[in-house]
């Protein structure tokens, strides 16, 4: 009898691996059937001009990059790497002139493509296909980067590849090194690499020498300036200044001058109740005016409390996490791709969120790295969810579908942008009717009727504090135990593998 029932339990086991090898085919054309819908939905908002950044990205930056060359063309605003394919979008603008946003937005899409891949490995299989319907999928990304032409996927895609190398590669002093690469590879797009991920990854590791006398700093930092050496050695060869990256992260001030430039964080509605106090009612957030000790006095309370914040997560990490190896008593700490995925995942999710000068497309890059935790625990992504849809709802009631306009507005007078912007006029004086513009500015005109901005904004901006202090209580929950538990046994990376 009992070998009866073995022979039944071992048909049982073969039949349902044989149903899973069935299945897999078709599953792996759900995976391809969600990615190419996902790509459809974005592919045609590059027929369709952007938000207002895009006048000086491409007549600024990029023209400079294309007539004096990067080393010289290289100035503040956008990092280093940035400026390179800006100077690249420029070039392939010139052949499509009608179009000339259309090879930056292509750009900005292939790298949020990579993100999708470095999210899907980071996932386990079981839950692999959550990175195609929360990121590939979701509405707000789809119409952030495609449409509206936002550049957030180079920076957060080099977080993530960050925490790939941590993953994935088994040498500890190596994958650290590649980790400080890529992070700063990330501070090389975006000053919010700089501020979202490097400080906040040095804090922590600055903190593991400090408490347990771990070394990990050196070869995070050696990956950091090799790279950082390597692009000054590149600027300084081609006639650039030895000092220009530097000077790229210290001008960010200049570029975020106000309390709140259109934020969508709790700093909107202190921006509103200001306002009304001081009688700047009706202003745009970003004009409002502040005594210049008033100001100075809320940038220093918001830097406090954001620099309180991620030193204190950063020490509710259990001891040891970032080692391979046993501590002393035997016990393993967080591994280490898991541990600067939730030092990178809370500081790029607080900071733009608690700190005043914030724009409105800064958390992206936190809402992405936090869609692991989401799909692992019901209490994140509740409020995750939440403010998926207040960014998705600002940024439609904000920019639309982006501008309805070929010529762009700004910057017209530029003297390297002029053989572009001929072109561009010449593209347009060639064509006497446009359905393209005519169907971008009637759904504009929708949209704008119909989606209020304020005071709904400034409300749902206060709704999303409220979800900022749901996450980040459920965060420190997770830091406080050694981690077997529901989120890492669920998610992030090789290790949780079954």
């Amino acid at each position: 009898m009992n070998a009866n029932r073995g022979d039944k339990a071992l048909g049982s086991t073969k039949r349902l691996k044989n149903a899973k090898k069935a299945l897999r085919p078709s599953g792996t054309l759900l995976l391809l059937g969600l990615f190419l819908i996902g790509f459809a939905l974005r592919l045609p908002g590059l027929l369709f001009n952007g938000m207002g950044d895009l006048d000086e990205i491409h007549l600024v930056y990029g023209c400079s990059v294309r007539e004096l060359g990067i080393a010289k063309g290289f100035g503040f605003d956008y990092g280093l790497f940035s400026y390179a394919l800006y100077g690249i979008a420029v070039a392939l603008a010139e052949r499509l002139p009608r179009y000339w946003w259309a090879p930056y937005k292509l750009m900005e899409v292939s790298f949020e493509v990579a993100a999708l891949l470095a999210l899907y490995v980071l996932l386990p299989a079981r839950r692999r296909y959550l990175a195609l319907i929360m990121y590939w999928l979701n509405p707000w990304f789809i119409l952030h980067g495609a449409w509206q032409g936002f550049w957030e996927g180079p920076h957060t895609l080099f977080a993530l590849i960050g925490i790939l190398c941590l993953g994935r590669v088994p040498q500890v002093k190596i994958s650290w090194a590649l980790a400080g690469i890529a992070v700063m590879a990330s501070a090389m797009f975006k000053p919010q690499g700089l501020l979202f991920f490097v400080i906040p990854l040095c804090i922590y590791l600055g903190l593991q020498f400090v408490l347990d006398g771990r070394l990990l700093l050196l070869w995070f930092t050696t990956g950091l300036l090799s790279l950082l050496g390597l692009a000054t050695m590149l600027l300084t060869a081609g006639g650039g200044d030895v000092l220009a990256i530097p000077r790229n992260y210290l001008t960010v001030a200049e570029s975020w001058p106000n309390l709140c430039n259109d934020c969508i964080n709790i700093w909107r509605p202190v921006t509103r109740i200001l306002q009304v106090v001081l009688g700047q009612t009706g202003l745009p957030t970003y004009m409002l005016q502040l005594p210049a000790p008033l100001h100075d006095s809320l940038d220093l309370l918001a830097l406090s409390a954001v620099l309180a914040l991620v030193v204190l997560f950063c020490l509710r990490i259990p001891s040891g996490a970032g080692q391979r190896r046993p501590d002393s008593e035997g016990q393993h700490g967080l591994p280490p791709h898991f541990s600067v995925f939730l030092v990178l995942a809370f500081s790029s999710l607080m900071i733009p969120q608690l700190g005043t000068r914030a724009h409105m497309n800064h958390a992206y890059a936190g809402l992405v790295l936090l869609i692991p935790f989401a799909a692992a625990s019901r209490r994140i992504l509740a409020p995750w969810g939440a403010m998926v849809g207040i960014h998705f709802y600002s940024h439609l009631a904000a920019y639309q579908l982006g501008r309805s306009i070929v010529l762009p507005q700004l910057y017209l007078d530029y003297p390297p942008a002029q053989s572009l912007i001929s072109q561009i006029q010449a593209a347009l004086a060639a064509q006497t009717y446009d359905p393209l513009l005519e169907f971008q500015a009637g759904v504009n005109q929708f949209l704008a009727h119909y989606l209020p901005s304020e005071p709904l904004v400034s409300v749902l901006s206060a709704v999303q504090f409220i979800c900022l202090v749901l996450i980040a209580r459920e965060m420190f929950g997770v830091t406080a135990q050694a981690m077997p538990g529901a989120i890492l046994a669920s998610g992030l990376g090789r290790q949780a593998d079954p």
